[in-house]
């Protein structure tokens, strides 16, 4: 009994390990460049974007130009998703 809780807490703790070293081998190329040019994250960009179409959807609500809300809505609806290295990237991890 003792051997089966040693081996699941031995296969948790290599399943969490080999997740970090995956997510960190991501990062890396991130490291490479020059540490003085920091580009934005895609995803700073995508949320930038999103604000900026749901302040002009609130401003066409309160106007009542329900045409510019009806082509301003799947902007929102389907916005871009970020790179899975930003969707996934660990919070202690260096950024670009």
């Amino acid at each position: 009994m003792t051997h089966r809780k040693h081996s699941h807490a031995f296969g948790t703790i290599t399943l969490t390990v080999t997740a970090c070293l995956l997510l960190w081998g991501f990062q890396l190329p991130a490291w490479a460049g020059d540490a003085t040019q920091v580009e934005p994250l895609a995803l700073r960009k995508i949320m930038q974007e999103l604000g900026r179409n749901m302040q002009a959807i609130t401003g066409a609500i309160s106007q009542e130009e329900w045409v510019q809300v009806v082509q301003l809505a799947p902007k929102v609806a389907a916005h871009p998703e970020p790179p899975l290295t930003e969707k996934y990237a660990h919070p202690c991890l260096p950024r670009r």
